[in-house]
This record gives C-alpha cells, structure tokens and sequence, in this order.
C-alpha cells in the first residue's frame, strides 16, 4: 500500500509538471502571437523591409553603372556574337586563308513553317554563349559549345578562318580533299585574345547533351585536325587529292578519331539566340518590364529639363516656379560652397515598380539639383480656386502648388517664408536626414518654423522662387 502511495503522488507529480510545462509553453507562444500584431513590431517590419528595397536598388545603380545587369551584358553578347563578318570571295573553290562557314545544308529548321509554305533547310557550325556564362564572359572564349543554328547570316559566331596544318601562313592556295586544316574563330571583341579552334575531345562514356565533345579551345593539338571527302562513296577514290568547289556537300572528319561531324536534329535546345527566348526578352523590353526600361522612362520624365516663367518684377499667379532654400547645404557632410536645395517629387523604388510618372500619393524631398526639371517645376494656383493668372502673389497670400510643365519667361529672385495657413507652421528642410534616391543623397522636408535665439528664420525656412538667370 505504501508503494502504490508514493507512486500515485510521483505520478500527480509528473502530470503537474507536464501541465506547467504546456500553459507556460501555450502562454509564451500566446505573447508571441501579440507581439507579432503590436505596432511597434509592424511599423519595425515596414522599415526593414523599406531598407532592405533601398538597399536592393543600391546595388542595380551599382551594377548599372559598372555594367553589370544582365540586360547590358545580353546587349554586349549580341553585339559581339552576331555581329555580321562578311565572308571573302574566293572564287569557285575554297582557299586556305579565307573566311568559310561550314552548313548543313540539306537538315530542315526545327521552327515550323506556316500551312503552304516552303520548309527552311540548311543549320550552319556555330559557338554559343550558354545563360549561365553570360555571367562572366561576352563574347566566344575557351570552352564555349559548338552547335548548329539556324541562324546562316555570316557573323563572329558562325565564321570561321580555314587553315592549313602544314603551314597557317598559307593564304590563296586551293584546299582539296583529304589535306588537313584547321577552324579557326577569332575574337573580333578582343584582338589580343589568343585564337580559338573547332576541338574535338573523345570521351570514354557519352555524355549529357549539354556537354557535347565539340567546343572552342585555345589548345592547338592533333584534335583539331580535321580533313575532308567527298559525299558519294563512289566518288571518294578519285576525288581524294581534287580541289574542293565551294558549296560542294562533302564529309567532314577528324583526323584523330576518324569520326564524321554530324548533326543531332532530334536534340533542340532554347538559347539566347532562339527565337523563344529573344521574343521574351523583346517583348519585355518594348513593354517596359526591365528594370533598366523602368528606370530610363522614370528618368526621362522627371529629368526633362523645363524653362520656368520669367518677368523683371513681382511673381504672378500662372507662373512655373520652384522652390529654393539657398541657405542649406547640399551636401552631406556640407561643403561651405555648395549650399542650395530645391523642392520636388520623387519616386521610391517601390513605387517604380507600377508608376514611372509623379502621381498622387509621390514624396516630396529636397533635391541638390539646381537646373529646373519636371520633378522640381510647380505652377502657382489661386487658393480660392478663381482665375488670378497674371495677378502680383501678395505676401500672406494663399496660394496652391501644382506640378506643370515649363514657359520661357524670367523672374526674380527673392528671399520668401512658406507658411501652411492651416497650422500656421512654416515649410522648412531637415538637413538632418539624408537617404539615398535614384539620383544621388536627398533629404526630407519638414513642417516646422525654424528660429534662432534672437527669433530670425534659420536657413531652413528660407525660400526663393527660383529661376536661374542668365549672365
């Protein structure tokens, strides 16, 4: 009795601790989910993620201005591979030296014709730049991968230079059956780029299609030897040693492994070159879906330079002006010479995602940029919503700011104080909060009236309706 005793009460132990341990357990997880609800958390939550976006377009200027976004790299890939060679004139047989391409002219194009139309033939030897080396390299270079494309227009990437094996200084001289030669494909983008040859490299197993045995080396060795024959059997005897016409159909072999280059038709793969693939990436350009479209029409709106209204006197209602504070810095740290912000729109990199033009909801920023733009040039507007073009802006006169487009007129000068008629607070700039935007450091306004101990505005309240004059 004593032992089933002491074990009930080790047992009612045992369920105690394990009932603390899941309602400490539950409480905690409870707080949790709190936490993740509480304001602070969200408001920490949208901030991170807000730096974070800063942070992520940061690197796209960087890797902008170094040339390094992908659709720079594409560009500079096409110029270079498809940039067009034209082949020299031979006559009616091939001569070492010369430019050639080498065809398959009787293999149909995989991309399907329209109902009625002829099929396409003919898939000439071509390097390829695969996508994950575009990366690293523009332009052909050792290893690149030797297929066949349907792309026949003479370029880098399809035009090679026939050499002879026993002498590369040979040029003019006719080639004829069986002599050896060598393809050679030279770095147009690159001229002190060692050459490149057609390499055949045997492998004991085969391999996966994407690593195919024929592929551009800077290696100069018997595996890049390659000789001729003709097509018919029957004429293989007594054509060895005759000159090659050009245009002839003919096998083409190395000399090492004693293997014909051949076409694999039934294996088609999608490249930068495709069809499919430089349809998508046209078509997302013409669109604007890159973010180096986005950023250049974004650019193009809000840079377009603006010619603000100009008069020998007062400022008038109807007017294109901007605001400058002269007496900030523009920089940070400030420098003691350049002092001078102007007050203008500005789209984040979240918002040019959807919007590349300043729409309603836009922020409003200080900008160190003094030619007038369209992001910094605002119409002056009657606060009474009557039709004052033309009428003198008195001060303590209420007024409205509109953006606008520009006029060729002049105007003056001078020191003013914005004042919100509502909180009766002034416009004014924190020069001590600078961030980072599309075009440089900014910094935010604020509304507050700024004073010194003797009650004078600071620098930060003060205004001029600003046009540059001339002289």
């Amino acid at each position: 009795m004593r032992f089933r005793s002491e074990s009930k009460s080790i047992l009612n132990s045992l369920v105690f601790i394990i009932v603390y341990f899941y309602s400490s357990y539950f409480y905690s997880f409870s707080k949790i989910l709190q936490m993740t609800y509480n304001n602070s958390v969200l408001v920490g939550n949208w901030s991170e993620e807000r730096l974070k976006n800063e942070y992520e377009f940061k690197l796209f200027l960087r890797k902008r201005d170094r040339r390094e976004l992908l659709l720079q790299r594409s560009r500079n890939l096409f110029s270079n591979l498809l940039k067009e060679r034209p082949l020299a004139i031979s006559g009616t047989y091939v001569l070492f030296g010369f430019n050639v391409q080498v065809v398959a002219s009787d293999m149909p194009v995989a991309k399907k014709s329209a109902a009625g139309d002829k099929p396409q033939y003919g898939l000439a030897l071509s390097s390829l730049v695969s996508e994950r080396q575009v990366d690293y390299m523009q332009n052909i270079n050792d290893g690149c991968l030797m297929t066949l494309s349907p792309i026949v227009t003479p370029c880098c990437r399809n035009t090679f230079v026939i050499l002879s094996t026993r002498d590369e200084s040979i040029r003019g001289q006719k080639m004829n059956y069986g002599d050896e030669f060598l393809l050679r494909a030279e770095n147009y983008g690159d001229p002190e780029a060692p050459p490149l040859y057609v390499r055949y490299t045997p492998e004991g197993v085969p391999g996966p299609a994407d690593r195919m045995p024929i592929r551009l080396s800077a290696i100069k060795d018997t595996n890049c030897r390659w000789t001729t024959v003709p097509l018919l059997p029957c004429n293989r005897l007594e054509g060895l040693g005759s000159s090659i016409k050009t245009g002839a159909r003919l096998i083409i072999k190395n000399c090492v492994a004693d293997k014909s280059l051949c076409v694999m038709n039934q294996s088609w793969m999608h490249t930068f070159f495709g069809p499919y693939k430089l349809n998508i990436f046209l078509e997302q350009m013409k669109r604007g879906d890159l973010m180096l479209a986005r950023y250049r029409k974004m650019t193009e709106n809000l840079n377009k330079p603006t010619v603000l209204t100009q008069s020998s006197g007062s400022t008038g209602f109807g007017a294109k002006i901007a605001l400058l504070a002269p007496h900030v810095p523009a920089s940070d740290p400030p420098i003691e010479d350049k002092k001078g912000l102007l007050l203008g729109g500005r789209i984040s990199s979240n918002e040019i995602n959807y919007s590349q033009e300043l729409e309603d909801g836009c922020n409003i920023v200080a900008l160190s940029e003094l030619e007038p733009a369209e992001k910094t040039t605002f119409v002056l507007k009657s606060a009474d919503y009557c039709n004052r073009d033309a009428e003198p802006l008195k001060y303590n006169q209420e007024f409205l700011l509109a953006l606008s487009c520009s006029v060729e007129k002049k105007k003056v000068n001078t020191d003013i104080i914005v004042n919100h008629c509502a909180t009766n607070v002034n416009l004014g700039i924190n020069i001590g909060c600078w961030s980072m935007g599309f075009y440089g450091k900014l910094c935010a306004p604020l509304m507050k009236t700024c004073l010194d101990v003797y009650g004078k505005e600071l620098p930060n309240n003060v205004w001029q309706i600003y046009i540059p004059i001339a002289g």
